[in-house]
């Protein structure tokens, strides 16, 4: 019954069709007529396409092949431009199309009246496609390979670009760079690497996929080189949509920290800025490495040398191979690099509520307990009675006393000034404004005039002395003032930018030998200050009172003397000074106490927190006669006897407080 019902179903497609399958084939025996035919029925007749096709036994791809020898042969459809563009949008192998359709139509000819095979203008076609076509003289497609090849640049041009090493710098330095490096860009750090690791996924790929060679006896194949060009152009377009994101990390990294990534890259230090230990020992050993490479090449003519050096060059060399000394001078870059990028990225300011970046202060507590452990290990034995100390000890007693000689030195001072008659004069010097991370005038938010190349650490610190430098020498010049002496302390604005207060003691007035007057010190100061901060002598703020040039303060200190609450010039400096001499045990510190930051801050600038002006080595002399044996003490000359007891009893009285106090607070310096 099955086979009836075939058989009724054949006989009623056979009178549909209007012919039966061993009658088509016989009829329609070359490739353009066999496809009218079909291309017919399925668009008269009502019939799928797929039921014809099974009727006559053909498949689906022999049709399709039979679809592009009749368009390519046809005059309507015959245009190498839209056969080509088609192919470009949807690969196909002509070739594989041509032996397969040799296969099921051994005698199928190309069109009626021919003897060419069907399946020769598939390889025709094949090979040439690959060539540049043109329509009135005009070439509208290029060759095939000038267009991969194109591609093939672009590819190139791309994966050969600075931001995907940019990028890679980025990733060796802390997490939290790139985190903010993204934040200020609007892109997820995550995300960017992500993209990043992909586009290096899609170059290997790429460049794992071989260029199609040339058949030797058929030559190009136009779908091999198609698809290879289909598969360029996919993975251009996802390398694109991964650069887009690489990019805008790349260039607002180009825009903030690439200057520091670049400058470590050059010292070979650019790890160093993790302040990772095990980094910092690996790079060591390699420097050690290099000097002992460099001491071995050098042995022969080394004693030549040493008969043209002295004593202190011999000393200077040891010292630059001694491994102590390299790891030393690897953490100071370190510090530095790691204040570098928290600037230059405007991690510092008010409102994040600290002078130093966490990072940095990690750094600094690290080399902190590093030099404890040491120091702790460390025994003095005394001679005379045979005692051990650990040096972490006396180290510990000297940091102790530090501030009370600290204290009798400024006392001295501001006792000497009264005596002479002089006038105690307290101002501050800033810094301009590009120096600034992210100053309140810009609400805290990163200063764009910052730009590493002008304002790095070191570049700041070398600005600041020398303004400080001028300001001493221009002072100096005023026959009156030669003589002065003070302090100057170092102290740094929420965004950690430094700036310097300072103390100094000058005549009240001096005789102005061009008007034969006398005029006021204090607007003497106030021009030189005004000069060397850009401003014009129309700003002195004289009293305190606000100026228009904020880059400098001046006023006078005056006591009142029958006012104990009124402060002392002391007090004044000593304010600031305490923060540098503030002792804490380096298990104890912590990221949030003003001290550690402070200390850790002027580390990373490479700043003295304090220093005396006009007085030369006064804290050397002052520290010998503080610690001298009283039985070297009592053989002093007089004069240098009355201030080793007067020195002996601060001491003696600083003792007492630390014994009942068991701390070095102090409390409001008073005279």
């Amino acid at each position: 019954m099955e086979n009836y019902v075939k058989y009724y179903q054949k006989d009623e497609l056979e009178k549909r069709y209007g012919v039966n399958k061993e009658d088509f084939h016989l009829l329609y025996n070359d490739a353009v007529s066999m496809f009218s035919f079909i291309d017919f029925l399925a668009n008269s007749c009502g019939e799928k396409l797929s039921q014809i096709l099974e009727y006559f036994d053909i498949s689906l791809y022999d049709y399709q092949s039979l679809e592009i020898i009749h368009n390519f042969l046809s005059d309507e459809k015959g245009n190498l431009l839209i056969l080509r563009e088609k192919l470009e949008k949807n690969p196909d192998n002509l070739t594989a199309r041509a032996w397969k359709l040799k296969n099921n139509f051994p005698n199928l000819t190309a069109f009626e009246y021919t003897k060419w095979p069907a399946f020769a203008v598939l390889l025709k076609l094949d090979t040439v496609l690959c060539d540049s076509i043109s329509e009135f003289k005009n070439i509208v497609k290029q060759d095939i390979e000038f267009e991969i090849n194109e591609i093939l640049e672009k590819i190139n041009a791309i994966s050969e670009s600075s931001e995907i090493n940019i990028i890679n710098s980025v990733n060796k330095l802390p997490s939290w760079v790139g985190d903010e490096i993204a934040n200020l860009c609007g892109v997820n750090y995550n995300f960017v690497k992500s993209q990043t690791d992909k586009f290096s996924k899609l170059i290997s790929n790429m460049n794992l996929k071989p260029y199609p060679k040339s058949h030797e006896k058929y030559g190009r194949s136009f779908s091999q080189l198609n698809a290879y060009k289909f598969f360029l152009n996919e993975g251009f377009h996802d390398l694109q949509k991964s650069f887009r994101t690489v990019k805008i990390f790349a260039d607002e990294t180009k825009n903030t920290i690439l200057p520091i990534i670049e400058e470590h890259q050059k010292l070979g230090t650019l790890e160093i800025i993790t302040g990772d230990e095990r980094t910092i020992q690996e790079v060591t050993d390699v420097r050690v490495e290099e000097e002992k490479w460099i001491e071995r090449n050098s042995r022969s003519p080394l004693k030549n040398i040493c008969e043209n050096i002295d004593k202190l060059e011999i000393q200077a060399g040891l010292r630059a191979v001694s491994r102590s000394n390299i790891s030393r001078n690897l953490r100071k870059v370190g510090r530095r690099g790691m204040a570098d990028l928290a600037s230059a990225l405007g991690l510092v300011s008010e409102k994040r509520g600290s002078i130093s970046h966490r990072n940095t202060t990690r750094l600094k507590i690290q080399d902190e307990k590093k030099a404890k452990h040491w120091a702790q290990s460390a025994v003095v034995r005394i001679v005379e009675s045979g005692e051990e100390i650990s040096l972490y000890d006396i180290t510990k007693k000297k940091k102790n006393a530090r501030l009370s000689s600290i204290y009798a030195i400024t006392s001295a001072y501001v006792a000497e000034a009264e005596n002479a008659g002089l006038s105690a004069f307290f101002g501050t010097i800033t810094l301009p404004p590009e120096f600034h991370p992210a100053p309140k005038s810009h609400g805290s938010r990163k200063n764009k005039q910052y730009k590493h190349q002008n304002n790095s650490a070191e570049k700041t610190k070398h600005y600041l002395s020398d303004l400080i430098s001028l300001f001493r020498a221009n002072l100096k010049k005023v026959k009156e003032f030669k003589g002065m002496f003070g302090f100057k302390v170092i102290e740094f604005h929420e965004d950690g930018c430094p700036h310097t207060h300072f103390l100094f003691f000058l005549p009240p007035q001096i005789h102005d030998r061009k008007n034969l007057k006398m005029i006021d010190s204090y607007d003497v100061v106030s021009k030189i200050l005004n000069r060397l901060t850009n401003g014009t002598d129309d700003t002195v703020n004289k009293n305190g009172e606000d100026a228009i040039n904020h880059r400098y303060d001046l006023k006078l200190i005056e006591k009142n003397e029958d006012d104990d609450e009124t402060a002392s010039p002391a007090s004044y400096i000593m304010t600031y000074i305490k923060k540098s001499l503030e002792v804490t045990d380096a298990d104890e510190m912590t990221y949030d106490d003003e001290a550690v930051r402070h200390k850790s801050q002027l580390s990373a600038f490479g700043l003295r927190g304090y220093s005396f002006w006009g007085s030369r080595s006064v804290k050397s002399i002052c520290d010998r006669l503080y610690n001298m044996h009283p039985k070297n003490g009592s053989k002093l000359p007089i004069l240098w006897l009355n201030i080793y007891e007067n020195l002996q009893l601060s001491k003696d009285f600083w003792k007492k407080g630390i014994d009942e106090k068991n701390d070095i607070e102090s409390k409001n310096y008073k005279n």
